[in-house]
């Protein structure tokens, strides 16, 4: 049985949080109502505070609270030994409870920590909220005026005390909804197979105890690469917090399904949390939060720091586009009664990987005069989905004895769109039919696909993976995973850092990183440029001090294929984030090959912020390779080095990542905002 401690302030929220768990079908112990239960039965508690209080606590010899409250709480030793009495006697009735029931309790006490209930717990909660905000619920709740409520509060502890003693804290500051949702949550992390492996784990060092270590572990520790965080390592509270990252990972997949939608959700996420337009006319000022779009397709978001810009900027850099079909400009076409479009697919796919699968149009349209009309076809609930055709098995023969690679052209991946004429005469009439819908939702006609960025991509929601939920599965994790953990790290900053922290999503890296929301586009060395103040000295400067942690997708090793991987420098699910110290191909062809230097400083500071990592290659060196915008930073005179997440299935339909490494991605983003 795993046992949640819950405590914090009055008015924060406690019992809502417990209900939840209630409903939840969680076993919910209530320290107070145990306490009052047994200030009515129980003799020995009775006779115990008598000896101490008096008789005149009672009333037709029984514990009267009305004569007790006035007595222990008009001094603060009578309280204590109120507290020292009674303590041990709700802790033996919740000892009681727990010996059978769900595998989930919950234990609300206020003085969890005071009272000694927190040591028989798994995790601890608190739930805590503004002052004016549990003021106003206390008068609610309790039909007490504001005077009496702000003297509760006054006598509660500090948000300090809880936070410091606390596995996980709620804050409880919004609407009762909102906070329904995010408890669900919680105890939805609670319930996940990760959070049973920390405890599993935590268990089984508990029963082994220290052991001495012997002098060939001594030698061993002394000189063999030391054993890096795993998941074999991991904590309760660890597991609760990737479990609710990843919650937040999924949604931002299913908001960014291109690299426009990727670039406005991450400027609503970040206006959220009170960054603004970037005016190149006016100083950056620090501590305030920035952030600039480059045709609605490269964002770079940053907090200015405390140091001048000459001494240098932190970046993390990811791209947020991703392999997918294109419409071509002339898309739309009619062949033996029904209607197609033509695609031309961008980025490095395995064509038979399209075949068969619902897929989704995103994209926009732009009309002569200016005006953009977002297209989005197939995410909805009831909302037609889109497929390519392939050959049935009974007639492939010739098709399959072909090499993949042959088998499916580029041409032959034309989404089938309707079937339906419209009415009247004409060989056309299906594709007018087509052409009459899609003016109907979106008022286009055919000569606006002219003026259209509009792709497909696989249609669904990202979803967890695998019967332990270890694992999330989606279309465009490569980059967009490392792109939302470095957005999410800037974003969690709580205090200005001493340099600015700069985030970079690119567009254009899966074909190069050309064009003028690439990394090579001059509007990423214009804004540098306007930082430093439009002095050549101080872009020299900041150029010359900065760090960049080019944050791309690793290759996780996958047993199904291990002739392609060598095992020894492959990256590993649940291994953490993937250090590459080059990528390229060949003998290190189009890499950047960060210095050993670089590697150090890497390794320093995620051992200091608890990063879980591991250090990798993209498969073995004859077979393949592949590139990231780190050698682009480089040519710009910054230290940079690869890290990122590693992905199985990459640059398919339905891509793979560990809900583990995920999380320390977002944690390796943080450390490199501590240089």
């Amino acid at each position: 049985m795993t046992v949640v401690g819950i405590t914090g302030f009055s008015g924060a929220g406690k019992s809502t949080l417990s209900g939840i768990f209630a409903r939840h079908g969680a076993l919910v112990l209530d320290a107070d109502a145990i306490y009052h239960r047994l200030l009515a039965e129980s003799a020995a508690l009775r006779n115990a505070l008598t000896s101490r209080f008096g008789e005149e606590i009672l009333t037709g010899g029984q514990i009267d609270r009305r004569k007790l409250a006035p007595l222990v709480f008009s001094s603060p030793e009578r309280l204590e030994d109120l507290n020292r009495i009674t303590h041990p006697f709700v802790a033996e009735e919740i000892r009681k409870a727990l010996e059978s029931g769900p595998r989930l309790a919950a234990v609300d006490a206020p003085l969890l920590f005071e009272s000694g209930l927190s040591e028989i717990c798994d995790l601890t909660a608190a739930v805590l909220a503004a002052r004016d905000v549990r003021i106003r619920r206390i008068m609610l709740r309790d039909g007490i005026s504001q005077e009496a409520a702000e003297a509760r509060v006054n006598a509660q502890k500090d948000a300090s005390y809880y936070i410091g003693r606390s596995d996980v804290v709620l804050w409880n500051d919004r609407d009762e909804e909102s906070f329904r949702r995010e408890g669900s949550a919680f105890f939805k992390a609670l319930a996940s197979p990760l959070f049973a492996l920390a405890n599993r784990h935590k268990y089984d060092k508990d029963r082994k105890g220290q052991e001495d270590m012997d002098e060939l572990n001594e030698v061993r520790e002394k000189l063999l690469a030391p054993k890096k965080r795993r998941i074999e390592d991991l904590k309760s509270s660890e597991s609760i917090e990737i479990t609710r990252f990843a919650e937040g990972y999924m949604a931002y997949l299913d908001a960014g399904k291109t690299e426009r939608e990727a670039s406005r959700e991450a400027i609503r996420l970040a206006a959220e949390k009170g960054f603004e337009p970037y005016d190149s006319s006016s100083p950056a000022v620090p501590g305030k939060k920035y952030y600039v779009s480059f045709g609605d397709k490269m964002t770079i978001l940053f907090t200015v720091g405390k140091r001048p810009l000459s001494a240098g900027v932190n970046i993390v850099a990811a791209h947020i586009d991703s392999p997918r079909l294109d419409l071509k400009p002339n898309p739309l076409y009619q062949e033996s009664d029904a209607a197609y479009f033509k695609t031309h697919y961008y980025g490095g796919i395995r064509k038979y990987q399209w075949m068969t699968i619902p897929l989704a149009l995103h994209g926009v349209a732009v009309k002569p005069d200016g005006e953009k009309i977002d297209v989005v076809v197939g995410e909805d609930e009831g909302d037609p989905v889109f497929s390519i055709p392939d050959l049935l098995p009974h007639l492939a023969r010739e098709q399959g004895s072909k090499p993949l690679n042959a088998a499916y052209t580029g041409e032959s991946l034309n989404p089938i769109l309707g079937t339906l004429p419209y009415a009247g005469e004409g060989e056309d009439r299906v594709k007018l039919a087509v052409m009459s819908l899609f003016n109907d939702r979106f008022g286009i006609t055919e000569e606006d696909f002219l003026s259209s960025e509009i792709s497909l991509v696989p249609a669904g929601k990202a979803r967890s993976v695998g019967i332990d939920e270890s694992m999330v599965g989606s279309y465009g994790q490569d980059d967009r995973v490392c792109a939302y953990g470095a957005l999410r790290a800037l974003l969690d900053l709580e205090e200005i850092p001493e340099r600015t922290a700069m985030v970079v999503l690119a567009d254009k890296e899966e074909i190069g990183s050309e064009g003028l929301s690439g990394m090579k586009s001059a509007k990423f060395d214009h804004l540098l440029a306007a930082l430093s103040g439009n002095d050549l000295g101080a872009y020299h400067a900041l150029l010359d001090s900065s760090f960049c942690l080019s944050c791309d997708v690793a290759a996780a090793y996958d047993p199904g294929f291990a002739e392609a991987y060598e095992k020894k420098n492959a990256a590993f699910l649940n291994g953490g984030v993937a250090i590459c110290k080059y990528t390229g191909s060949g003998g290190k062809s189009g890499s950047n090959d960060a210095s050993a230097e670089t590697v150090g400083t890497l390794r320093r500071i995620f051992a200091e912020n608890g990063v879980a990592w591991q250090l990798c290659e993209l498969g073995k060196v004859d077979v393949g390779g592949g590139g990231t915008v780190a050698k682009f930073m480089s040519e710009r005179g910054i230290e940079t080095i690869d890290a990122g997440t590693p992905v199985l299935s990459m640059h398919s339909p339905f891509e793979l990542t560990a809900k583990y490494d995920v999380y320390h991605t977002y944690r390796a983003a943080l450390a490199v905002f501590t240089l």
